[in-house]
């Protein structure tokens, strides 16, 4: 890469940069497993399992397996990116900063990677492509200051294309069978996939109240591209049937932000943070699945097939000069509302159809999940203390908490299966606490620290999603012993409790090791800066 800063002048300068990076991707099989039985075990000769790779099924004394389903993965990838961007900031008049700029992006993607299987004859899942997309961005903003007051106010264009042909075939052709695997490309027709151009205003307004207040004003639109796999990508199962196929033409996801915000100085020690903002996000990417009706074809796409939107105020506390003590608390309170735009599954199949039609598109509940985060450090300062032999040894010393804590979230459990009956179950809220401890000092020129850590400090257990869960069977055992609120649509004692409650009488997951993470853990070590 290289870059170049001008100055033109006492109020105009400009920069130039131009970089480009390569990738080489080499993932290749391990080696295979060396069966000679040439290492004691006790009285025994073993060989090196589990290591290396062995393709057949393998089992140990206790049930576990040592073989099939490793070193599968292979990728030869070569990506190259090539970026230039060129920006230039004048200082027009004592209330005009005006600033303009592009940016240019070109990818050069020969992309191959696949899983392979010795197990299975001909098998490839792959999802290979040679593509060039281009990106282009302009933008123009004017820094206005009247008084006290700033404004940005600007305007953004961008540009994207992604430079190939892509298949136009029916939505559940026989082309996606195995059948046409060797002869996709050739047979398939194809047609230019759709570029965007999208043109983003940007306003951003702080005016000062008081000589210790201010309010601020922030309004955007910003755009999101989806990415080369969801757009080129182009999967297939064992026998050549695809199981994915990319949608190049696929609309940029758009986020329209607006924010109002109150700062406030507080006996020039504390700032006081208060915010309400709203986002309304629309054409998101998600996948999307089409079924056949001999069930021959069925793969997934990515469409823009859902939206958000959310809103909530926060209020922060802050202390960022002290002696003795710096910190902030962080409360944020945000209402989450989303939904889909068409349907997740799409069947040939008329009756199929229908029915599916009775419960999507879906639109989740308004459901709030506030949170507070915050962050407190009391210190030492410098040379504060007894010396001895030259040496402070309380000096330079910091304690400091960061703790977290967040509204549990909704799931839906309806056994019975009665409709219109969604999100009727929380999860307990999450809460954490971690602790640092530090001794920094200088000896020899050079900077020293002592350092621990404390992850969980207080080693509370919280379930790590469902992965502690030893299958299906066992999750239901544990929903089953809940103790909760009445409901048609569960049999389950009544009571109070919410998915992640830890009780006696509970049937548990099976899988303790890894139902609650993270551990408390201590790392502690020694830090040198030279």
């Amino acid at each position: 890469g290289i870059k170049l800063t001008h100055t033109l002048g006492k109020k105009t300068f400009y920069n130039i940069r131009l970089d480009r990076m390569h990738t080489r991707y080499e993932t290749t099989a391990a080696a295979l497993r060396d069966t000679t039985r040439r290492y004691a075990f006790g009285p025994m000769l073993v060989d090196e399992a589990p290591l290396g790779r062995w393709d057949d099924s393998v089992e140990a004394i206790d049930g576990m397996r040592m073989g099939m389903h490793l070193s599968t993965a292979r990728d030869s990838s070569r990506v190259t990116t090539l970026n230039m961007r060129a920006d230039m900031t004048s200082q027009i008049d004592r209330h005009n900063q005006l600033k303009a700029g592009f940016h240019f992006v070109t990818n050069d993607l020969n992309v191959w990677y696949a899983t392979e299987h010795p197990a299975i004859p001909s098998s490839s899942w792959d999802n290979g492509y040679e593509k060039s997309p281009r990106r282009f961005s302009a933008y123009i903003q004017d820094k206005v200051e009247v008084e006290g007051m700033i404004a940005n106010i600007g305007l953004r264009a961008d540009y994207a294309t992604a430079n190939t042909d892509w298949y136009t075939v029916d939505r559940y052709s026989v082309f996606y069978t195995g059948r046409y695997k060797d002869v996709f490309g050739e047979v398939v027709p194809q047609e230019p996939a759709q570029s965007h151009f999208k043109f983003s205003p940007r306003l951003g307004v702080s005016h000062p109240v008081s000589v210790n207040s201010k309010i601020y004003f922030n309004y955007g639109h910003f755009y999101s591209i989806p990415s080369t796999s969801n757009y080129f990508g182009l999967q297939r199962r064992w026998d050549g049937g695809i199981t994915y196929m990319g949608n190049p033409s696929a609309n940029w996801e758009r986020t329209i932000a607006y924010e109002l915000g109150y700062d406030h100085n507080l006996f020039d020690t504390f700032l006081i943070h208060l915010a309400g903002y709203y986002k309304d996000v629309s054409d998101q990417a998600g996948i999307v699945t089409y079924n056949s009706v001999d069930g021959s074809v069925v793969y997934n796409t990515t469409e823009n097939n859902n939206y958000a939107d959310i809103r909530g105020f926060e209020i922060k506390l802050e202390k960022t000069v002290g002696r003795w003590m710096t910190g902030w608390a962080n409360y944020n309170y945000m209402v989450t509302t989303s939904g889909f735009i068409g349907r997740r599954q799409y069947y040939e199949d008329p009756i199929q159809s229908r029915l599916y039609g009775l419960q999507n598109p879906y639109q989740q509940r308004s459901r709030a999940r506030p949170s507070v985060r915050t962050n407190i450090m009391f210190m030492t300062p410098h040379q504060w203390g007894p010396k001895t032999g030259g040496f402070y040894p309380l000096d330079n010393m910091s304690l400091s908490f960061f703790y977290q804590w967040r509204a549990g979230s909704w799931v839906t459990y309806n056994p019975n299966n009665v409709p219109g009956i969604e999100e009727n179950l929380r999860w307990r809220a999450y809460s954490n606490c971690d602790m640092r401890i530090t001794k920094d000092f200088k000896a020899a020129g050079m900077d020293f620290g002592f350092f621990m850590d404390f992850t969980n400090l207080f080693n509370q257990k919280f379930f790590n999603g469902t992965a502690g869960f030893d299958g299906a069977t066992d999750l239901e055992n544990y929903r089953l012993s809940l103790r909760l609120p009445e409901s048609p649509a569960y049999d389950n004692p009544v009571g109070k409790d919410k998915m992640g409650d830890i009780r006696d009488y509970m049937d548990l997951p099976n899988v303790e090791s890894a139902a609650y993470l993270p551990p408390r853990d201590i790392f502690f070590g020694f830090r040198v800066n030279f």
